[in-house]
């Protein structure tokens, strides 16, 4: 749906909402009940095979690592490991002995073998797989310890572990098909699974009345939670104003603005360590011979103005934008000098006649569905003002993946959350490593010695070489900041400054 047509949309449904101010807004408080409605399929509860925000979001309900990641800390904390020993070669974790599965059954040493051996075994098959290569071995040394050998050493390895759930070695262990683990999982998180409906994109957990090892960053404050999927957003503002939806994430900002005049409602929102982006390419994989040209992608990034586009994401909330791809301030290992180009479409017009492309050309922005989509939108009008001709693609996340992987994508309109992994290490994975159009030897070496670098202040170094020859390069340039605009009942409760990529964790949402 285009911005013009959403907002028709949206501004109908707040005027039928607004009509009904009498009216309960959810008897969700009444019986301790949380209804989450996601614009995207829900799809597997596994996130090793599906690893989507939302996925994080459930699997986060479901399942336990061995450590967890404080953003109010800005430190790795305990969570199903006590404690643990790091070395050059190793990590020896003391596990806690009183945690149970949701079918009762002892968590020990044997699961923790079992998941990480299954991670990094050749055999094994799932999404992302290069992020625990690192890890080179895994061995139980008593009933509750383990020792995991690693490839060298890593500024991020524990940070990694936060992301790596763990799971029961009884139950998935003897799948044939490990991929039906994720329809019918069994964890040791705050929730555990009442039904999952794949099909029917439906999801329902209850608190784990037996939790008592979350440690200060995991917990369960509502009773039944209920998850599922609205593929429109005008469609999930009519599910709140109608009692059918309690929060929802991504509804434009002004949008959110306008629904929270009414106060049976309201927004937080999470400043992210994201960034929207323009990804080019830069090394010619998809046969658009403009793109790989320098001077045209430091014109395309001269065209836009990042001002006007940061109200798509953020409207009249005070949020920080973007200099660079990285914030020094919330991830790790960030630093630059060189920054995004400003706006100065007169300039970007001399670029592209220097360039030999005095009328323009054709490029295919392939965006996100949803506020990505308008914001690809929006990037093509000021490419239009420039005489480039941009037809947008909005796509799912699935098909963005296949077609990245295939090389078919000329250049990208879209955001990255790191996976809710607060470390550079993440966009060294998500742009160089997994899907490389740079087609820069140099700024792969990079990325590599960076993830290698255990010294704080050396790593900072490269770190500043590795962002500023993408900024002089221009393979990506920043656009704006991406806040998650979580829309919600006045009567919750929200933390919003969860490192989530789904933007708050099931710990940081609570009744009032």
């Amino acid at each position: 749906m285009s911005r013009t047509r959403w907002g028709m949309a949206a501004a109908a449904a707040l005027a039928a909402g607004w009509g009904l101010a009498a009216t309960p807004a959810s008897a969700g408080r009444a019986n301790d009940t949380l209804n989450i409605v996601e614009i995207l399929p829900l799809g597997s509860l596994d996130m090793y095979y599906a690893g989507y925000p939302q996925t994080e979001f459930m699997s986060d309900m479901l399942f336990d690592a061995l450590v967890d990641y404080d953003p109010g800390t800005k430190s790795i904390v305990p969570l199903l490991a006590k404690s643990w020993k790091v070395t050059p070669g190793a990590i020896d974790f003391e596990l806690r002995d009183d945690v149970t599965w949701h079918d009762g059954q002892k968590f020990t040493a044997d699961d923790v073998v079992y998941t990480l051996g299954w991670l990094i075994d050749p055999a094994s098959r799932y999404r992302f797989k290069f992020n625990w290569a690192w890890i080179k071995k895994v061995e139980k040394t008593g009933p509750y310890s383990v020792r995991v050998e690693t490839n060298g050493q890593r500024p991020y390895d524990l940070l990694r572990l936060t992301l790596a759930p763990m799971f029961p070695k009884h139950v998935r262990g003897v799948l044939a098909d490990t991929t039906e683990f994720g329809k019918h999982p069994v964890g040791t998180g705050p929730y555990k699974l009442v039904s999952f409906n794949e099909a029917t994109n439906r999801l329902v957990v209850v608190k784990n009345p037996a939790y008592k090892w979350g440690g200060t960053t995991k917990a369960a404050h509502i009773g039944r939670v209920m998850m599922s999927t609205i593929p429109d957003m005008g469609a999930q503002v009519s599910a709140l104003l109608a009692g059918k939806a309690d929060l929802f994430r991504n509804l434009p900002a002004d949008q959110a603005e306008a629904l929270a005049k009414d106060p049976r409602f309201t927004f937080s929102v999470n400043p992210s360590i994201g960034t929207t982006y323009m990804w080019f390419d830069a090394a010619g994989r998809s046969g658009n011979k403009a793109i790989a040209n320098p001077k045209v992608r430091q014109a395309l990034a001269m065209a836009v103005d990042r001002g006007a586009l940061a109200k798509i994401m953020s409207a009249n909330q005070n949020v920080e934008q973007p200099k660079n791809l990285c914030w020094p301030d919330r991830i790790i290992g960030c630093a630059f000098t060189k920054t995004e180009p400003g706006y100065h479409p007169a300039e970007a017009k001399k670029l592209l006649a220097e360039a030999g492309y005095p009328n323009g050309f054709s490029v295919h922005i392939t965006a996100y569905v949803g506020r990505l989509s308008q914001l690809a939108e929006a990037v093509a009008g000021y490419f239009a003002q420039i005489g480039v001709k941009a037809t947008v693609e909005p796509v799912t996340v699935t098909t963005y993946t296949k077609k990245s992987l295939a090389g078919q994508i000329e250049m990208t309109v879209a955001g990255y959350t790191l996976g809710g992994l607060p470390d550079v290490s993440q966009q060294v994975t998500f742009f160089v490593s997994a899907a490389d159009y740079s087609g820069d030897p140099e700024l792969k070496k990079l990325g590599a010695a960076m993830d290698a670098e255990m010294d704080p202040e050396k790593r900072l170094k490269i770190s500043s070489q590795f962002y500023d020859r993408i900024a002089d390069d221009v393979y990506i340039t920043p656009l704006t900041a991406m806040p998650h605009v979580i829309t919600h009942l006045s009567d919750l409760d929200i933390n919003s400054h969860s490192a989530s990529g789904y933007g708050v964790g099931i710990s940081d949402i609570k009744w009032k």
